[in-house]
């Protein structure tokens, strides 16, 4: 008999083409099996590898209830996975709650021409629609000024400053190819706990996905992908307990600076993943300050700022007058989104799952009792 090999999450995910779009009534992902990690393995194995948030019933009963298709054809849950297969997931979204659907203020738009639109994002907003949240986001806000527009760039819900966008297809295309070849100057105010020394200098520690599932937070690692962050020291707070820095980030992974700071001792005031929850932030005091990038149509530099917020800049003084920041416990959201899992509902889940952020604690319950789980 021939043993069939196994392959664990990390290579099917680094070998597969992931492409997720959320949409107001549905999310539609598509993935490409890759040439080798995963081939053979049961359909919904394979995808619960893949996309890590969903569990193997969840995938089995979306696959049964027909919102999967393997090259354009219904898929069944048993059958086999090939290399190159085109799997597409066409999965509606629950209902949303009125609550939900209340938007935001108008965001601030910082500059405006006929190609693009950058705009200052508050904490607390998200950037696109993502799980219940499909209102009140950036983007909603900015289709509302032009259903056409599109984000070249993303920053944390809980990260506040400069999000651009574009108003077609072939502009949004020339900018995002720009970003990648490193014609964008994008620089971040941050506070950070205790002050780096040398004031001025460069984080180069490769940044690598979460040990373990469970867990959003990522760390810094050898086998991990190259990444640069260079730091300068504004001002301290006359003490060393604290500093404000700029950040540069020459590479672009996910939570860099955050995963930076935190790796080489200086974690930023209220970053709840990889420092200390505080009272006074509602996150990690992070500001996307400036923003340099060449125009899409005619190559021009443009330069867009957004000062910090008042609540940032507000606590930065508070801090320099001998202030200190509140340590606040972990909520339930945050501690399963760390794997952190109390309710032994959803401590008894099958390792490498990590609950879906867009499922509270009571849906998530009522999933796995429907699923018999």
């Amino acid at each position: 008999m021939t043993r069939r090999r196994r392959f664990p999450a990390g290579d099917i995910r680094h070998e597969a083409r992931i492409v997720r779009d959320i949409g107001p009534l549905r999310r539609d992902i598509s993935v490409c099996v890759g040439p080798q990690a995963g081939v053979g393995m049961r359909l919904d194995s394979y995808l619960t590898a893949a996309l890590m948030t969903y569990s193997r019933s969840l995938v089995s009963g979306w696959i049964s209830r027909g919102y999967v298709t393997c090259d354009g054809t219904l898929a069944r849950p048993g059958q086999r996975v090939r290399a190159g297969a085109q799997i597409r997931l066409v999965i509606p979204h629950p209902p949303v709650p009125e609550d939900h659907q209340r938007s935001p203020a108008v965001v601030d738009i910082l500059y405006r021409d006929e190609s693009v639109i950058a705009c200052a994002k508050p904490v607390g907003q998200l950037s696109h629609p993502a799980g219940k949240v499909l209102t009140g986001t950036v983007l909603n806000q900015l289709q509302e000024l032009d259903p056409e527009v599109r984000l070249v760039n993303r920053i944390d819900r809980d990260t506040s400053g400069i999000i651009l966008a574009c108003t077609s297809a072939e502009d949004h295309a020339r900018l995002c190819r720009a970003m990648r070849a490193g014609r964008f100057d994008k620089r971040y105010l941050a506070l950070c706990h205790g002050c780096p020394q040398p004031p001025q200098g460069c984080w180069e520690q490769a940044i690598a996905d979460p040990v373990d599932d469970r867990t959003i937070a990522r760390r810094c690692a050898p086998e991990g992908q190259p990444s640069r962050t260079r730091y300068q020291v504004i001002e301290d707070d006359g003490h060393g307990r604290y500093a404000l820095l700029e950040l540069i980030l020459d590479t672009g992974r996910q939570h860099q600076i955050r995963v930076h700071a935190a790796h080489n001792g200086h974690p930023l005031i209220g970053d709840w993943v990889y420092g200390q929850a505080c009272v006074e932030l509602e996150g990690q005091a992070l500001h996307a300050a400036r923003l340099v990038f060449p125009h899409p149509r005619n190559g021009s530099t443009i330069t867009v700022q957004a000062p910090l917020t008042g609540v940032l800049a507000a606590f930065w003084q508070e801090l320099k007058t001998g202030g200190q920041p509140t340590p606040r416990p972990l909520r339930a959201s945050e501690r399963r989104r760390l794997g952190l899992v109390d309710d032994p509902t959803t401590s008894a889940l099958p390792h490498g799952y990590r609950p879906p952020t867009w499922l509270d604690d009571d849906s998530l319950r009522a999933l796995r009792q429907e699923t018999g789980e």
